[in-house]
């Protein structure tokens, strides 16, 4: 299926509405509750690591945008496999898994908040000439539009988890 790609407009309101989808579920948690292992979808992740991981694609749009203004182009995947030794997204998933399973809830939280509110201003810093702008086989808004995107579409990577984290959350109900 494929999606048009928003307005950076757009796109920034996508990102705001699938953020407080997600808090508003993460804050009827309890503390033990929100690191509990083994509680989103099928694997082995918490709701910490849930945010953990919402949080790693936004950090990577920030730092693809810092290295196209700097001149560079490529495409994300080769970009990633290179920079993180490996190759695709599940295995750029593991790697962030790993290197996050040790920082505390806070930690995790505080670190979603503030990579958001960056990549927030970071968007809304970007020149319509620059979202339109041509990298690989695409432009700025199109690949940070996939690299921030879900099976719903650009920039809702969210909605590819909310399912998940609402039947946890529920079931605790």
């Amino acid at each position: 299926m494929t999606h048009d790609t928003p307005t950076r407009d757009e796109a920034i309101r996508i990102l705001e509405e699938g953020r407080e989808a997600v808090l508003s579920l993460i804050e009827r948690l309890s503390d033990d509750d929100f690191v509990r292992p083994a509680t989103i979808g099928d694997g082995d992740w918490s709701a910490k690591d849930l945010l953990g991981h919402l949080t790693f694609w936004k950090e990577n749009a920030l730092r693809s945008l810092a290295q196209w203004r700097a001149g560079e182009t490529y495409t994300l995947h080769e970009a990633y496999a290179e920079d993180y030794g490996v190759d695709g997204v599940d295995g750029l998933n593991a790697t962030d898994y790993e290197a996050k399973a040790s920082l505390s809830a806070s930690d995790i939280r505080t670190q979603a908040a503030s990579v958001h509110a960056e990549l927030i201003s970071a968007l809304s810093g970007i020149s319509n000439e620059e979202w339109g702008r041509s990298i690989a086989d695409d432009t700025w808004g199109d690949e940070l539009g996939s690299v921030l995107g879900g099976p719903s579409g650009p920039f809702d990577h969210t909605s590819a988890h909310l399912e998940d984290l609402r039947t946890f959350v529920e079931s605790l109900a």
